[in-house]
């Protein structure tokens, strides 16, 4: 399996995404098509799934984001929560501005639908 690296743009976060489990997403998330920005980025998870990896640490660090990309991340959360539960050692880093409380409860809000500990890193 190879690496999935997408640049940020203005609108469109970078996605780092190693063959080794080590996922980053960092940024703004505003696509104009989301499915078509984030379709090859759930198929890469989906492959990564399917090798069933011993572990996965995901950082997440968005400046913002849109509806859409939240109903999306959403589903990329679900999937890897999941993976977890077939034996994956699962770490989910949300990582946000230390004077942004919206997006720190935004992460928490994550975490409650998902039922699943993230690990909250404040930045400055």
């Amino acid at each position: 399996m190879e690496d999935l690296i997408i640049d940020q743009t203005q609108q469109t976060p970078r996605i780092e995404f190693r063959a080794d489990g080590n996922l980053s997403v960092r940024g703004v998330s505003l696509p104009s098509d989301v499915h078509e920005f984030y379709g090859p980025v759930i198929k890469w998870v989906d492959g990564l799934v399917a090798e069933n990896p011993k572990q996965i640490t995901l950082s997440l660090q968005f400046e913002y984001f849109n509806t859409s990309s939240s109903i999306t991340l959403h589903g990329l959360l679900k999937k890897l929560v999941a993976c977890s539960k077939q034996g994956t050692q699962l770490k989910i880093i949300w990582q946000h501005d230390a004077e942004d409380s919206d997006m720190e409860d935004e992460g928490h809000l994550f975490q409650s639908r998902l039922n699943y500990p993230f690990e909250f890193v404040a930045t400055s």
